[in-house]
């Protein structure tokens, strides 16, 4: 999209008129996160955190420096666990127990 097309429809919604690109486009932006899904190494450690908070003390009990680092939303559990030297089992199955999760999920 261009710029002159952005300004315009942000200045389209802005005065209350609508555009067909604005109404097609409303909800695209910020992106949904998606809904709570359970817990596997994949999960970003920013996403673990934000959305079961109870699971950082288990990264505090661990000694991983993860709650606040900038690299949160980039690095995945099972990056986390490789960088600090963690068993990704074992720790998968302490963050199960903090946050309730089932065990064989």
């Amino acid at each position: 999209m261009s710029i002159a097309a952005f300004l315009f429809i942000v200045g389209a919604q802005r005065s209350g008129r609508s555009t067909a690109y604005s109404h097609r486009h409303q909800s695209t932006w910020p992106p949904a996160m998606s809904k709570k899904r359970s817990l596997d190494l994949d999960l970003s450690v920013d996403h673990l955190m934000r959305t079961w908070p109870e699971a950082v003390g288990v990264f505090v009990r661990q000694r991983m420096l993860c709650a606040g680092c900038p690299i949160g939303p980039f690095h995945t559990m099972a990056d986390a666990c490789r960088e600090h030297s963690i068993d990704e089992e074992a720790f998968l199955r302490e963050l199960r127990l903090a946050t309730g999760e089932r065990l064989d999920g």
